[in-house]
């Protein structure tokens, strides 16, 4: 919850800056973060569009979501009708968003390469023009959609977790665990993690 919950809350509240009853998309929705950004959408009043795959569109339904894309099937080519993205998939992915979001819109990114303005605060002085050179293609996106991209690094927020720790005690927003592992099989817990299919986080108990 303090890194995936929080990310999904300070991405849309934040970042996005999003209102009740605006349009956002969630990309991954049956991730780690996309499963709890989409519970917490709903918390927020937005109206919520996610991608996933076949096996799990009941699943992210159940979990909230308004509209699902069964990225196997379908494209998420569309007119222009979102307020946000949150892009947890990074590099093309973040150049199709931008596509799809309204001049004025926000895409928020969390899984690609930094924004310039992220680097030259965060990053070592000669690592900026290194992400300027790398993000060319996503400011081109920028200026031809009207959208802008955020990068977002999650920041601890107590208030914030108490936020969301009271939606988890009223049943509002669930934690999805998608299998536990004792420490002794971790390097079992990685396997699983990197095959990406997992439906939420995977847990090593200690």
């Amino acid at each position: 919850m303090p890194l995936a919950a929080l990310t999904g809350l300070q991405a849309l509240r934040e970042a996005a800056g999003c209102a009740s009853g605006q349009r956002v998309l969630v990309h991954a929705g049956a991730g780690g973060v996309g499963s709890l950004a989409i519970q917490i959408a709903k918390q927020l009043g937005l109206w919520v569009a996610t991608t996933t795959s076949t096996k799990n569109v009941d699943f992210v339904r159940a979990l909230g979501a308004d509209e699902v894309i069964d990225y196997t099937k379908d494209s998420i080519a569309r007119p222009k009708e979102l307020d946000a993205v949150l892009d947890t998939l990074g590099d093309a992915s973040e150049l199709g968003s931008l596509a799809i979001t309204k001049r004025g819109g926000t895409v928020v990114g969390i899984g690609g390469m930094p924004d310039v303005a992220w680097a030259k605060h965060h990053l070592p002085w000669f690592a900026v023009p290194v992400v300027r050179w790398r993000t060319r293609n996503r400011r081109a996106a920028e200026a031809r959609t009207g959208a802008r991209f955020v990068y977002l690094f999650m920041r601890p927020d107590g208030a914030q977790l108490a936020e969301l720790a009271s939606w988890i005690d009223a049943g509002a927003v669930e934690p999805i665990i998608h299998r536990t592992y004792p420490f002794a099989e971790l390097r079992e817990a990685f396997a699983e993690l990197e095959r990406g299919r997992a439906r939420g986080k995977i847990v090593v108990t200690i």
